[in-house]
């Protein structure tokens, strides 16, 4: 059983919706529906491609550990960065505009990695 299906069997057991477990924990349901991608870098260590490098050598072993084909990522419109690392290592960008971002409303973009 992978991970993703024993925290769909737990979360059916106890009762709860993707929308109310997604509350409880403070992410949005997409977030609960879908496995999404997260990191943060020190301001030390910015620009020296330390992301990229560590997105691009655990993404494939993460994936091939949860049994999974997509994996989504999210980040603040006016961060560059973080978008550049996606679309460095693979990710199409499916949105931007306003969204949900860490319970509140922001302006967003989207990413999805499909492994093949």
């Amino acid at each position: 059983m992978t991970f993703a299906e024993k925290l769909k069997s737990i979360r059916k057991k106890a009762g709860m919706s993707q929308e109310k477990l997604a509350e409880k924990i403070g992410v949005s349901r997409q977030a609960i529906t879908k496995w999404e991608i997260g990191y943060h870098i020190g301001a030390d260590y910015t620009k020296k491609g330390h992301a990229t490098e560590a997105v691009e050598a655990f993404l494939p072993v993460i994936m091939k550990q949860l049994g999974i084909k997509e994996m989504t990522g999210v980040c603040l419109a006016d961060n560059l960065a973080s978008a550049k690392v996606m679309e460095r290592c693979g990710f199409v960008r499916t949105f931007e505009g306003v969204g949900n971002y860490q319970g509140e409303q922001r302006r967003i973009c989207r990413y999805i990695f499909k492994h093949c």
